[in-house]
């Protein structure tokens, strides 16, 4: 069984120095500044992407999510950016590897 923390966008967004506008004067063009951490996690999310729970390697996979969200949880950024490269090194190694399919000659008219 896998515990999972629920982490909202506040709790991902950099704290401002400046006090907020009001919700009224916000226009939806405003971007708010994102935490490394957003970035961190939203790296994560996309190496996962498409892996499916019957694959193989899904328990390493969720053992390593496991590292980077102690190291989350802890705020040790340099041990979470550790865990998080040796994912991508993972997922990289065990990725199927699609051979291209090669081109059909085109039909020559006779």
């Amino acid at each position: 069984m896998t515990a999972a923390k629920a982490v909202r966008e506040g709790d991902l967004l950099m704290p401002s120095t400046e006090p907020s506008p009001a919700p009224q004067n916000e226009s939806p063009a405003v971007s708010t500044a994102r935490s490394s951490w957003y970035h961190h996690w939203k790296d994560i999310a996309t190496m996962t992407a498409g892996i499916l729970p019957h694959e193989p390697r899904l328990a390493t996979i969720m053992t390593m999510i496991e590292r980077c969200t102690a190291a989350f949880e802890k705020n040790d950024e340099p041990a979470f950016v550790r865990a998080k490269v040796q994912f991508a090194n993972f997922i990289k190694a065990s990725t199927p590897r699609t051979k291209p399919t090669p081109a059909l000659p085109a039909a020559q008219s006779t």
